[in-house]
């Protein structure tokens, strides 16, 4: 996206109902894929971005995703006495009534009130404090389990399909457009080894063998907001992949990332170990969150949430790197086959942890 120069970003800024008088405008660390501001009133703060709509190709769908599923949690915060205005998303209108507003050149502007006195935290943190994230992503389902999926939009379509990604993969294998293919041999059966996968995402979804619900769909330690007073978790944030998805990937994300000893991009293997503690932690923090909204089969599969989400990413990833990088950013010539080692390691020894049988 081109960047924005003042006169622009004033004329944005006019065009929502917002205060009169701005005293500032700067652009806050984290957040790599839309244009963050942050708007600083005498009145109070707010977020300001600008819509990548290159990755996020449905900008209208998925602004109509954030106002359904704010405008449900407000209620619910509300009813169980909590504060809304702190702990989930306000959209600010348009002046014309509208949440969202195009500029000159076609790109989509939104506006959030800012939640002040809270904080993030991006590194690893320990077993009990991954408890809280497990209980903000448990108390998120739990909060919209009365809200159906068909009410949203699919707005990356088949975004967390493992059989799909799976088909991808082999047909990237199939073509190998890189010539990388006869290098990485050992990876490519590791992950044609496991396609059952793959086959048991489809049972699950072909036999409704667990419901369709509202998930975050980027379950990551970056996006809960804690009290900065109580370090408790205040409030979940970046909805732009808020879709009709499964509540188990949604804990299985967070497995992946936040119960593994390394990097998603650690390039020596011996680093990387699948962290039973946490997940112990962030299970019970997830199911004490859910409040009794999860079916029994869904506690029974989220140990598979978990090895699921990883085969996926897996597959993503190599399948990034057999087509030559050309979706995900990288660093140096092996980083998607980095990625692809540490997921499968870490798969491997979840694997081992749960008793999950490979034929290699």
């Amino acid at each position: 996206m081109k960047s924005v120069n003042s006169e622009e970003l004033i004329n944005i800024i006019k065009r929502f109902d917002l205060p009169d008088d701005i005293y500032s405008v700067s652009c806050p660390e984290g957040g790599h894929i839309n244009n963050t501001f942050k708007l600083s009133f005498p009145e109070g703060n707010y977020i300001l971005q600008r819509i990548n709509t290159e990755v996020f190709k449905r900008p209208v769908e998925l602004t109509a995703n954030i106002v359904k599923v704010t405008d449900h949690l407000r209620k619910v915060i509300s009813e169980n006495g909590g504060n809304p205005g702190r702990e989930t998303l306000t959209p600010v209108l348009t002046k014309d009534n509208k949440a969202y507003t195009v500029d000159d050149d076609g790109c989509y502007w939104r506006c959030f009130l800012f939640i002040d006195d809270t904080v993030c935290y991006l590194e690893k943190v320990e077993p009990a404090f991954f408890k809280k994230c497990g209980l903000a992503f448990g108390r998120f389902q739990s909060q919209l389990s009365d809200l159906s999926a068909d009410e949203i939009y699919e707005t990356i379509p088949d975004f967390h399909n493992t059989y799909k990604r799976m088909l991808q993969f082999n047909a990237s294998v199939e073509r190998d457009a890189a010539g990388r293919a006869d290098e990485i041999r050992e990876e490519i059966e590791a992950l044609m080894s496991r396609s059952f996968y793959a086959d048991l995402y489809k049972k699950l979804t072909d036999n409704n063998e667990i419901p369709v619900r509202i998930t975050h769909n980027d379950a990551k330690l970056s996006n809960i907001l804690f009290d900065k007073e109580t370090n408790e978790p205040l409030c979940i944030i970046d909805f732009d992949t808020i879709m009709p998805g499964l509540s188990i990937y949604d804990f299985g994300d967070s497995i992946r990332t936040g119960a593994c000893s390394s990097l998603e991009d650690e390039p020596d293997t011996d680093k990387v170990h699948f962290l039973p503690e946490q997940y112990k932690a962030y299970e019970e923090g997830f199911i004490e969150g859910s409040a009794g909204r999860l079916t029994a089969r869904e506690h029974e599969l989220l140990p598979y949430g978990a090895m699921m989400i990883t085969y996926e990413q897996a597959l993503r990833f190599l399948a990034d790197y057999l087509d030559g990088d050309v979706y995900y950013h990288i660093d140096r010539p092996s980083h998607n086959l980095d990625r692809t080692r540490v997921q499968i390691k870490l798969l491997s020894e979840m694997e081992d942890y749960f008793g999950v049988s490979v034929n290699k």
